[in-house]
């Protein structure tokens, strides 16, 4: 099952309880931000993709922040995620991003 929702949680406790009522519903993984949207360019916080990612029995992928395979690696090892998710914007293309997964399992 696939399903997409922003939910701008306060906190890392209500964080953790939709993702689990999305699991509760069917989803098979988990892609956390680890930051509010007023928090836009601020790091995101580590601690709240791990405490996720520790809270779940299904994969979590973490998102913010990420460059390239070697930040996607760390943040793993900080992390203790499933995968990491890379979303670059492209120079002179109007705001068109290029979206790569990077799951390690």
């Amino acid at each position: 099952m696939f399903a997409h929702t922003k939910a701008a949680c306060p906190c890392v406790r209500e964080t953790v309880d939709v993702c689990r009522k999305a699991v509760g519903a069917g989803a098979s993984w988990i892609t956390v931000h680890g930051r509010t949207p007023r928090q836009r360019c601020q790091p995101v916080n580590v601690d709240a993709i791990r405490t996720v990612a520790q809270s779940l029995q299904v994969p979590v992928v973490a998102n913010g922040d990420v460059t390239s395979v070697a930040v996607a690696a760390s943040v793993r090892r900080q992390t203790g995620v499933t995968g990491a998710q890379l979303c670059l914007a492209r120079p002179g293309r109007g705001g068109l991003y290029v979206l790569l997964l990077f799951l390690m399992f």
